[in-house]
């Protein structure tokens, strides 16, 4: 990472709680969408790995150190992640097992309205903004 990447992070620990409680996954489906893996940990991960996972879904077990830098430890199967409510979950490739159709019909049909909300939901502010902006110039105007 490039130090002019680090401006702007916070110092203090209480701030980065903060962002990680309110994370919405839109850093990492940005890095996933750009073709960049993303390194993460669940809790059942072992100590001294996390997990890296690809654009195409598939994921490793990996671990760090200084001489060697990232060492592949093994390929891990697919699993749900918590991406069913933000319309990231993949169910065709996030399940261990093969689900019913109709369960993944289901699945696919929350996933693109919760994805439709969060879409007209940024629409939406993009034109509260919009109207703001139109706003100040006009009372800017008088």
């Amino acid at each position: 990472m490039k130090d002019d990447e680090f401006k702007g992070l916070p110092d203090d620990t209480d701030e980065w709680i903060r962002l990680l409680q309110s994370d919405d996954g839109r850093a990492t489906r940005e890095h996933l969408d750009a073709g960049r893996a993303i390194y993460y940990r669940d809790a059942d991960t072992p100590i001294g790995l996390c997990i890296k996972k690809y654009p195409d879904g598939h994921r490793e077990l990996v671990r760090f150190s200084v001489e060697h830098g990232e060492q592949f430890v093994s390929n891990l199967p697919p699993c749900v992640r918590l991406g069913l409510l933000d319309g990231t979950l993949d169910v065709r490739d996030d399940f261990n097992d093969p689900l019913p159709a109709d369960l993944l019909d289901l699945f696919e049909s929350v996933a693109k309205s919760a994805k439709a909300a969060n879409d007209a939901l940024d629409d939406a502010l993009a034109f509260i903004d919009e109207s703001n902006i139109r706003i100040e110039r006009l009372t800017k105007a008088k």
